[in-house]
């Protein structure tokens, strides 16, 4: 509660109901029923304006603070009214202004603590799209996005996921590095399974200049060679007479036999 403004508006529901009493003042002597209750319907309603006017200031306010308010206005007015009558205003007597006028003023705090207490907004634990909008301006920092904070929930998200499966990654990896050998290594087999004469001589020279162990090359293999019929049969006919003329040569170079003893 700001004293400030509670005395301000407390001297306004003074001056509000010193300006009445002087409308009013001719009709005070013939009519005193009609201006007591013209001067009492009127603080009521300058008392309620200025509890509402303070309560939009102050929403979130409540009816103690709302009694306290109209204890505050009360005595402003009476002490108003008491500068008033030390100066020669009133023709009445003390009591009878206690009596009659400054009894009335009871009333302020009731109507205060009633407004207060039953304007005051409700909390509802819901904020309203202004109110939401603000904070969360509020709350961010300078030079904050939406597309910043975007970026860093993918982010996190990305980073989550490589935390929770480390081994699906790496064996992801492990997978893809094993197809690239296989691929990388499979011309290598079809090329040692099958080499060319060649390339196999080729690749023997090099290795022998180098002075290292041939790289990436297999023995060559010895494959049975099937002879024709015709060269079969001229094979068998060489080694015929080859045999018998081994044969013919072993009988020339024997000596001659000449038995001896009795004749």
């Amino acid at each position: 509660m700001r004293s400030s403004r509670v005395l301000g508006y407390g001297l306004g529901v003074w001056l509000g109901m010193v300006g009445i009493s002087l409308i009013l003042l001719p009709a005070e002597g013939k009519h005193e029923a009609l201006y007591e209750s013209i001067k009492l319907t009127t603080m009521v309603a300058l008392v309620l304006g200025f509890a509402i006017r303070y309560l939009r200031k102050r929403p979130m306010a409540a009816a103690p603070e709302g009694v306290l308010v109209g204890l505050v206005w009360a005595a402003v007015t009476t002490a108003g009214d008491l500068g008033l009558y030390l100066g020669g205003a009133f023709n009445i007597g003390l009591d009878v202004y206690f009596t009659d006028v400054a009894s009335s003023y009871s009333v302020m705090p009731v109507i205060t603590g009633l407004a207060v207490g039953l304007l005051a907004p409700k909390p509802t634990g819901i904020l309203s799209a202004e109110a939401y909008g603000a904070a969360l301006a509020a709350a961010q920092p300078a030079g904050h996005s939406e597309a910043d904070e975007l970026a860093a929930m993918m982010a996190a998200a990305g980073a989550m996921a490589a935390t929770a499966s480390p081994a699906a990654s790496t064996s992801a990896t492990d997978a893809v590095a094993g197809t690239q050998t296989i691929t990388e290594v499979s011309p290598t087999t079809d090329a040692e399974a099958h080499p060319e004469p060649h390339a196999a001589s080729q690749v023997r020279a090099v290795s022998e200049i180098q002075g290292g162990p041939e790289i990436h090359s297999a023995p060559e293999a010895t494959a049975p060679v099937v002879p024709s019929p015709a060269v079969a049969s001229h094979a068998e006919g060489t080694l015929v007479s080859a045999a018998a003329s081994t044969h013919a040569a072993e009988e020339t170079d024997r000596p001659l036999y000449i038995p001896r003893g009795n004749c």
